[in-house]
């Protein structure tokens, strides 16, 4: 990637969040609810993903990575039918490409094809799936970067194709904010260069196809997961390889 940074430095710095190419993962939720339903459940996450360059020139990069993730639901017993605690996984890979097609203008493109299941009995074709996004982001001045695109995933019930808008505003060398709707929105303070303060609201969403809960015995069907996270984050970057964050 020296090539690439080394021509598109300042562009990519500025319009991009940003985000190590390793990451470690650990979530806690308690009490969270069942939509439409009495109970409750506690959520405890844990995964990694990881991206990295494969082939790069000073005006394109592909990359390659992989990503994991296990979430443990653990539910109260006021949940109706009895059902049993579960853990669903998320295994997959992650293929990127990005070109400057101008100075001024990026256009990344994404696909993730993976598993997303309980594992109970093993992999199935029905656990089989994949994503993908076209993002382009236009650089208007040096501190306003414009961004459209179109994604493909489960972050909505009934809307895996959706278009993406968003913008980088770097307010001054301390304030930024982050918008990609209908993903995400963040506000980010810099008191110095290794720190980042951030404000933010995401939406995720996932579907998993499993086979096992009490109430319903080995019949397959699919679970939807759906978040709404406001959150406050810290970013502390202690050298150009390590960092922690906690929201």
């Amino acid at each position: 990637s020296g090539m690439f940074r080394d021509a598109h430095g300042d562009f990519l710095a500025q319009a991009e969040r940003y985000r190590p190419a390793i990451q470690g993962l650990f979530h806690a939720m308690p009490n969270g609810n069942l939509q439409d339903e009495p109970g409750g459940f506690d959520l405890l996450e844990f995964g990694a993903n990881a991206r990295v360059p494969v082939i790069a020139d000073p005006d394109s990069m592909l990359t390659a990575g992989a990503e994991f993730r296990a979430r443990n639901f653990e539910f109260d017993s006021q949940v109706r039918g009895g059902i049993e605690d579960e853990t669903l996984y998320e295994l997959g890979a992650v293929f990127g490409y990005s070109r400057f097609f101008t100075e001024d203008t990026k256009v990344d493109f994404e696909f993730r094809p993976g598993l997303y299941t309980d594992f109970d009995g093993g992999a199935h074709g029905d656990d089989f799936k994949f994503f993908g996004k076209i993002l382009g982001t236009f650089r208007y001045c040096d501190d306003l970067y414009f961004k459209l695109g179109i994604r493909h995933n489960e972050d909505f019930d009934d809307a895996p194709v959706l278009p993406m808008a968003g913008l980088a505003w770097i307010i001054d060398p301390c304030w930024r904010v982050d918008v990609l709707l209908p993903k995400r929105a963040e506000v980010t303070w810099l008191p110095d260069a290794a720190t980042l303060l951030s404000l933010g609201l995401e939406v995720g969403g996932n579907e998993y196809h499993v086979r096992s809960t009490a109430g319903f015995g080995k019949r397959r069907f699919d679970v939807r997961t759906q978040e709404v996270d406001l959150y406050l984050g810290w970013t502390q970057r202690f050298d150009d390889n390590l960092s922690f964050l906690a929201r």
